[in-house]
């Protein structure tokens, strides 16, 4: 209960941070890596060797889309990376792999999108603070499996 606690309180001060300065500190990022990961071996145990392959193929086939509409949108100079996404962005995508099991981690990430499309349209914003939405996700995802809801 102390780590999920932790870890909502990084993920909410990651959320401030990463709507106001569209970045996040290295300390924030390892702070929320370790807690995160914690917080995943009470309530998972090691994950299989599986679900970190199905959670990689996610990935690939989620970045593979991006990349090619991206290339096709911007033409071959754009880079999806100094463009479009953050090392915050990529290191929270990754992490959310690998503390979360599939189901979760697909929903969650299909979950966060939306929401920040959603909050992009309606605060007007320039640019998506993702890795701040993922982490308001992950925070309300984790008070709901505290609390047993799921």
């Amino acid at each position: 209960m102390i780590v999920a606690i932790a870890l909502c309180v990084q993920l909410i001060y990651a959320f401030i941070q990463d709507s106001k300065q569209r970045a996040l500190s290295l300390w924030l990022l390892i702070t929320i890596s370790v807690s995160g990961l914690l917080w995943s071996y009470n309530n998972y145990g090691v994950l299989y060797l599986a679900e970190y392959i199905i959670n990689m193929l996610f990935l690939l086939f989620m970045f593979g889309g991006i990349t090619i509409f991206w290339k096709i949108r911007r033409g071959k100079d754009a880079n999806l990376l100094k463009q479009a996404f953050g090392g915050a962005d990529v290191w929270m995508i990754i992490l959310l792999a690998i503390m979360l099991p599939p189901v979760m981690f697909v929903s969650n990430v299909i979950i966060a999108s939306v929401t920040s499309l959603l909050l992009a349209i309606i605060f007007r914003w320039k640019t998506i603070p993702l890795a701040g939405v993922m982490s308001l996700c992950l925070t309300l995802f984790v008070i709901i499996n505290q609390l047993n809801i799921i």
